[in-house]
């Protein structure tokens, strides 16, 4: 039963990530990530284990950081930016629904490696994507 949920929350996710960009230097789509969390470890416990192994500086951060402008919509946003931020604030919605701990993890100092990750049951799930910022 919990592995046909999972596959569920990690079909939902692929559904909601489908044609959607993070803008920076670089515009990068995103992947689902779905990892057993093998010793129950907590979303900070894991990035404590990645800054180890890290060649960057990792900074961690609510996830509320990550999304807020995401979400924001403008009155200058164009009908193609506005379907972008419907999408990021149901990108958003559906990890916080299902998700415990949802964190924002960013590894590197000019190209980012960008995780969006929560717990799930004995599992690390979420969404992954790149930055440029020089």
């Amino acid at each position: 039963m919990r592995s046909k949920n999972l596959h569920t929350l990690t079909r939902d996710i692929e559904k909601a990530i489908r044609g959607l960009v993070y803008v920076s230097e670089t515009d990068s789509g995103f992947s689902v990530v779905c990892v057993e969390n093998e010793k129950d470890r907590t979303i900070e416990s894991v990035v404590k284990e990645l800054a180890k192994h890290a060649k960057g500086k990792v900074k961690v951060e609510p996830a509320e950081s990550f999304f807020e402008r995401l979400t924001t919509e403008k009155s200058w946003h164009s009908e193609e930016k506005r379907k972008q931020t419907e999408k990021f604030r149901k990108l958003k919605s559906l990890l916080d629904t299902h998700l415990s701990d949802v964190m924002c993890c960013k590894i590197g100092r000019v190209k980012i490696e960008i995780f969006i990750l929560g717990i799930y049951e004995d599992y690390l799930v979420g969404v992954r994507t790149e930055a440029v910022e020089t």
